[in-house]
């Protein structure tokens, strides 16, 4: 809907004994379904990956519980002006890749998303 302003894609572990290493087969990819490139691949349900993340063996996941992956939010320079309900912009992707070493679910991480929306 195109009052959606932004979203995160946040990962969390909630198994108290667990963290993010610990998650080996999780992976993270965003495609942009609206490009086929199967012209160029010959797969014609293939589109383009706009990025990959493997938590377990990201850098900053060694004692995290909780990982912000991306936030995908509409480009200010091509949503229109004319009234603030009328977003239609193009979608950006930030990569975030942020930890916390401790939260365990969303409604500890809420002051840490508001940080993100500044």
């Amino acid at each position: 809907p195109s009052s959606i302003v932004a979203l995160y894609v946040i990962l969390t572990v909630a198994t108290p004994t667990m963290r993010i290493p610990d998650i080996q087969s999780t992976t993270l990819r965003v495609y942009d379904m609206g490009v086929d490139d199967s012209i160029f691949l010959g797969n014609p349900h293939h589109h383009v990956t706009l990025c990959t993340f493997t938590p377990a063996q990201h850098a900053l996941s060694q004692d995290a519980t909780a990982m912000f992956m991306v936030r995908l939010a509409r480009d200010d320079t091509t949503t229109s002006s004319s009234s603030s309900s009328n977003k239609t912009g193009a979608w950006k992707l930030s990569p975030i890749e942020d930890t916390h070493p401790t939260a365990r679910d969303f409604g500890s991480l809420i002051p840490h998303i508001k940080s993100y929306s500044r």
